[in-house]
């Protein structure tokens, strides 16, 4: 297990139709498996309001209809997901033997 780097998880407001979710500075198989445990966690929610998740290497983009869902709390909730990382790993690891 690695700890994150010091800084991250951190979230981006894009506006207020979107959030990006860093994990880290840099591309590296553990930040890459982060994001997707992360991915795979938040879509396991169904979130409503919730329209797109874009995973990259080292973040992933929520996009959101701000007319559903109250930014302020998504931004809260993604963040404690996101701190959650060994949670999110396991949930990936778990969908893949599934």
């Amino acid at each position: 297990m690695s700890l994150p780097a010091a800084g991250y998880p951190r979230l981006l407001a894009l506006g207020d139709a979107a959030f990006t979710v860093e994990f880290g500075g840099g591309i590296a198989p553990e930040i890459h498996a982060r994001v997707l445990g992360f991915t795979a966690a938040l879509a396991a929610c169904a979130m409503p309001g919730v329209i797109e998740l874009v995973p990259a290497f080292r973040s992933v983009t929520v996009h959101v209809d701000p007319d559903l869902i109250d930014p302020q709390r998504l931004a809260t909730d993604l963040l404690a997901l996101a701190q959650a990382g060994e949670a999110a790993r396991g949930a990936l690891r778990n969908q893949a033997l599934g």
